[in-house]
Parts: structure tokens; C-alpha cells; sequence
């Protein structure tokens, strides 16, 4: 294997030297720098870099000088479009003007990073089109006068400005050119309505809506479906955009699933409410008859996590991690700037008071209420609840009491975590543990970003979460509203040692909005840590997609301020069986693991204090 390693890394040195003397040091010292940033990002990247890297050599003095600027920035977006521009390079000096395919690039960079990786792709992927197949089926021309025809539009195109250009294939066929700009108003239009799912749906599904509509037509369509949502408008998409008669009231119900298809419900709008059934239905294209049997499976179940606990499988594997996670790994677990029990709630009530009460105030308050606020005394949760009724009493002066503490009283009343969550959330994340109910786990692509989301081509792993005992997820709430989550692995050293592993983070921007939001998630994942009884965690630090995961990825090593470095790492329970608990069994993704057992993890050790 050294060998045929070393065959590569000799053939990747040539080129450097030969960079080096055809355009100088300080330039070959540039690209092979880049090259290696880009080999480090991501393991499917350093096979590309590999075979393409000898592309480099084809451009000359003047292309490098604005080349080489223009993929450093392309690069900070994505490693993939750096890498993927690198391998076309002798396709975009036959075919286009590669200096306007670049400034085309780097025009609509920050509207979507993974869209460019799409829209110049792989011939190593077999899965999308990539720019040259792309070229040959639509011509340099057409292909030519869409990237014109996006810039001039590129503003209210927003994140559709790559996806126009990803699926020209499925419209070319049918428009000429003298339509592009207006299909591009009508995708602006739909965007407007539907959002980018919807705008995205009508591109991906191009070929059978204007095999039968003009675009003017589907314009007067998208009137007539002024109160449809997003998801029958994808499904109606999915066939051609056809007109429909008399209507069925049909709700969205599970039922609906059994016997669903591509055209079942043409008649049924009312089963599209824009629920986890609606959105099945609609994205059935994405997904492979077995994944639909699995929804649906754990879907009908009445209360899953009782069904689950009741697994031989699952019995054996929860006792083994809670022997091993001191009882917690299975435990509710919130966190708002502290995890939220006894201890945090004390210190809330104490920052209250302080903010509240002047010096002498505080002394007369803590004499008044001796036994109460003794520091020595063993805190409880009655004891909490006294000190709050001493300190901010119900009907007192009139001054208002603090949010905190009155959200705090309510708790310890009612005791309706939901509830503490929705007020807490109101100025800063909440993040808890989930409760393995897949309507609430299974998430929509237009929920928040996640390659596992229902509407995107990974969703045939998240039945799998649901059994994979050794998993937790902690959601983050903000504002009462799912913002993301954190997946938790039950890890193993090679020495058996137990271990939590931080595997990635999903979400949109909204996660990584603040400064505080990057640590609150460090924290809370340290908090569940020490509940589980663990010295020390770790963080993932390889994401293969999506730039949220890699953000922060950047900012968890900035923080932590420790080297990445490999280590071996398994699942800690890795018994089979659990795994058979649905109608078609897997081993869930990860993204340390990909769907194997065990893994070579390149991350960060934290020790805890």
C-alpha cells in the first residue's frame, strides 16, 4: 500500500516542482498549499486531488493572475468547488471562457456553497451531472446565455441562482433561450410563495412540467394554487403540474401512507398540511420502498419509546450504556447557560437577588430567613421554591419579578419541561434531550438544513437513529423553535474505555448566529458529559457536507484551542440485533463512522475539570 501511495505522492511532487520552475516559487508554494487544504478537508477530496491535481500545469502566467485569486476565495466557501473547478480546468479552456465562468462563480458564491459544488460536480460521482455531461446535452451556447441570464437576475434569484444552472438539463429541451428570463422571474416567483423548496422543486421537475406547459402557463397555474402549500404544489409538480377536478377530504393522517404514491393523492390537497405525512408524500422520489416502510412502521406505533423499551434487543443495550453512562445517557437533560436542576436554578435565584436588592436589603432578607438561606443546609427543590416566595413574593410591592425567577417558580410548580423550555428560549437557545418519538425526530428539509431531513436524498438513515441505542440528541430550541441538533455517540477507545463523541452538529445559520450560541453547545455537551459520569469527550472534527458542521467544527477548534488528532473510536454497544427492530434493518450514518461499527476518528479530546 506505501508503495502504491508513494507512485501518487511522487507523481503530486512533479507537479509542484514543474509549477515552481514554469511561474516561481512564491506561486507553486500558493497552489501547493491550497491543494493540501483541500486534500485535509475531506477524505473523498484527497482521491480528486490525486488524479486531477496535475491540472494546474495547464494555465499560464497571465491566467494565474486571476485565477489563483479567484479560487482562494472560492475555496473559503467550499473545498469541494475549489477541488471540483480544479478538476475542469481543461474542460473550461475547450469549452467556456473560464475567466467568465470564474467571476460567474465567484458572483454567486454567497448564495449557496454547496449549490457551485453541484453545479461544476465530479466525473467521480455517479450520482449528479456534472459540468461536462451538462455542456454535451445542452450546448456551450444555452449553457452560456443561463449563467447570463442568472447574473442578471442573480439578486432576486437568491439561492435559486445555482440550481437554475444545476437542472438546466431538465428545461432546456423545452424553452429557448429567449425564455430564461422568464423562467427566472417565474422561479423568483415561486420562491416568493413557496421558498426556496418550492422554487428548487420546480426546477428539479422541469422536464415533465414544460413537456406540457408554457411558462406563461405555469405562471397562471401557480394563480390558481394560491392556497395550496408547498408540499401539494411539489407533488402536483412531481406530475406534471396537471389540472384538477373534483377534490377528495382526506386528511393527513398515517393511513394516508399505506398505498401511497407519486399520483395517489393528485385529488387530495388536504392530506398536504405541511406535516411529516404531507412531506413523505411528496418526497417520495427520494425515498427507496424499504425507508417507506420503515416511516410508516415507527409512524403507526402509539408510543414508540414504550414499543422500543420493550425490544429483548434494546433491554440488553440500555442496560449496558447505563451501567457505563452513570444512568444518564437515557435521562432527560436541559441546558440553558447551566444544566437546569437544583444547582443551576440556586445560582439564577442568587443572581436575582443581587440584582434586586441592595446590600443592607440582602442582609435583612437572609437574617429574616435564617434556616432557609443557610449555605450549609442540603438544597431541594422545595427549598427553592421558599426561597423564591421569600424573596419575590406573590402579590408583594408591585415590583415586577424577574422573567427568570418567574419561570423558574412555574417549573417548580408544574414541573412541564416543555413549558420552561418555550419560556427560556424566548432570549437565548434551550437545549434538551430528545424523547425518541419519530414525530418529532424525523425533521423537513425546510425545517432545518440537514442531509437527513425528509425531502433530501439521507433520509433513509433517520428511521435507523430512532433504534440506535447509542445515540442522544440533543435539540436546540430558540424562541419555542427547533433550531438544531447535536448528535451524541456512545463511544469506546481501543482500550474499552466509555466515551462520549460529539459526531456533528444540523442545523441552519440561525444555530451559529452568536458567539454565545457556539458555546452554549460546547457547554451543554460538557454538562452531559459530567452527567454521564465521563472525564472526557470528544469532537468530530470531519464534516463531509454542509457548511454549518464545518463552521463549527473551525470555531469548537478555536475555542478548545487543542490539536485535531486521530484516534480509534466504536460504538460502544455494537450488538447486531438492535439494529432489527423495523421492518428493514440498518446501521444508521455517521458521520465518524460512516455505517460501520467502528472508525479512525480525526477530532478533539477534552479533558473535563
Amino acid at each position: 500500500m506505501r508503495e502504491v501511495l508513494a507512485t501518487y505522492i511522487e507523481a503530486y511532487d512533479v507537479a509542484i516542482d514543474c509549477l515552481e520552475h514554469l511561474h516561481g516559487t512564491e506561486l507553486a508554494t500558493a497552489v501547493d498549499q491550497l491543494l493540501s487544504r483541500i486534500a485535509a478537508c475531506d477524505d473523498v477530496l484527497v482521491n480528486n486531488v490525486l488524479k486531477h491535481h496535475c491540472h494546474v500545469l495547464e494555465l499560464n502566467s497571465e491566467e494565474w493572475a486571476w485565477f489563483l485569486p479567484g479560487i482562494l476565495e472560492l475555496e473559503r466557501n467550499s473545498a469541494f468547488v475549489a477541488a471540483y473547478l480544479i478538476e475542469k480546468i481543461p474542460l473550461l479552456k475547450q469549452q467556456l471562457d473560464m475567466r467568465a465562468f470564474v467571476e460567474f462563480l465567484l458572483a454567486i458564491k454567497d448564495h449557496s456553497a454547496r449549490g457551485l459544488s453541484y453545479l461544476i460536480g465530479t466525473a467521480d460521482s455517479a450520482l449528479c451531472d456534472d459540468l461536462e455531461s451538462i455542456l454535451e446535452a445542452v450546448g456551450t451556447a444555452y449553457y452560456q446565455a443561463a449563467m447570463d441570464c442568472v447574473l442578471r437576475h442573480k439578486d432576486s434569484l437568491g439561492a435559486c441562482c445555482a440550481p437554475l444552472l444545476i437542472h438546466i438539463k431538465n428545461y432546456s429541451r423545452h424553452l429557448p433561450a429567449t425564455d430564461l428570463d422568464a423562467l427566472a422571474a417565474l422561479v423568483c416567483e415561486v420562491h416568493a410563495r413557496y421558498g426556496s423548496f418550492g422554487a428548487v422543486a420546480l426546477l428539479e421537475n422541469a422536464d415533465g412540467v414544460f413537456a406540457r406547459h408554457s411558462v406563461q402557463a405555469v405562471r397562471e397555474r401557480l394563480d390558481e394554487l394560491a392556497e395550496a402549500s408547498v408540499d401539494y404544489f411539489h407533488y402536483l409538480l412531481a406530475n406534471g403540474l396537471p389540472q384538477v377536478g373534483a377534490v377528495r377530504a382526506d386528511t393527513a393522517t398515517v393511513e394516508q401512507l399505506d398505498g401511497a404514491s407519486l399520483t395517489s393523492h393528485i385529488d387530495a390537497p388536504g392530506v398536504f398540511d405541511g406535516g411529516l405525512v404531507s412531506a413523505i408524500i411528496s418526497n417520495m422520489n427520494f425515498m427507496d420502498p424499504k425507508t417507506l416502510e420503515n416511516m410508516r412502521h415507527q409512524l403507526s406505533i402509539d408510543d414508540f419509546n414504550r414499543w422500543f423499551e420493550q425490544q429483548p434487543a434494546f433491554a440488553n443495550a440500555r442496560m449496558q450504556i447505563a451501567d457505563a453512562y452513570a444512568g444518564a445517557w437515557f435521562s432527560p437533560f436541559d441546558y440553558w447557560g447551566g444544566e437546569m436542576g437544583i444547582a443551576r436554578f440556586r445560582t439564577l435565584i442568587g443572581q436575582a437577588i443581587e440584582a434586586t436588592y441592595d446590600k443592607q436589603a440582602r442582609q435583612t432578607l437572609v437574617y429574616q430567613n435564617k434556616a432557609l438561606f443557610d449555605r450549609h443546609a442540603e438544597y431541594s427543590e422545595n427549598r427553592l421554591r421558599l426561597m423564591i416566595d421569600a424573596a419575590f413574593p406573590l402579590g408583594g410591592d408591585g415590583s415586577p419579578v424577574p422573567e427568570d425567577i418567574a419561570s423558574i417558580r412555574t417549573y417548580l410548580d408544574d414541573h412541564d419541561r416543555q413549558a420552561l423550555r418555550d419560556r427560556q428560549s424566548r432570549q437565548r437557545v434551550f437545549i434538551s434531550t430528545w424523547n425518541r418519538n419519530p414525530w418529532q425526530d424525523y425533521s423537513r428539509s425546510d425545517e432545518f438544513y440537514s442531509c437527513t431531513g425528509i425531502g433530501d436524498y439521507a433520509v433513509n438513515n433517520a428511521p435507523g437513529y430512532l433504534v440506535e441505542p447509542n445515540l442522544c440528541r440533543l435539540y436546540v430550541w430558540y424562541q419555542g423553535r427547533r433550531i438544531g441538533r447535536l448528535n451524541l455517540i456512545a463511544v469506546a477507545d481501543v482500550e474499552g474505555t466509555p466515551g462520549l463523541l460529539l459526531d456533528g452538529v444540523e442545523g441552519g445559520g440561525r444555530l451559529l448566529q452568536s458567539e454565545e450560541r457556539v458555546l452554549d453547545i460546547l457547554g451543554s455537551v460538557a454538562g452531559f458529559a459530567r452527567r454521564c459520569g465521563l472525564s472526557a469527550y470528544y469532537i468530530n472534527c470531519k464534516a463531509t457536507y454542509n457548511n454549518v458542521p464545518k463552521q463549527f467544527i473551525a470555531q469548537a477548534i478555536r475555542h478548545v484551542g487543542l490539536p485535531v488528532t486521530p484516534a480509534y473510536l466504536r460504538r460502544y454497544y455494537q450488538g447486531m440485533e438492535i439494529y432489527q427492530a423495523m421492518p428493514h434493518g440498518l446501521i444508521p450514518f455517521f458521520e465518524s463512522f460512516g455505517n460501520n461499527l467502528s472508525g479512525i476518528v480525526s477530532g478533539l479530546k477534552i479533558t473535563l475539570p
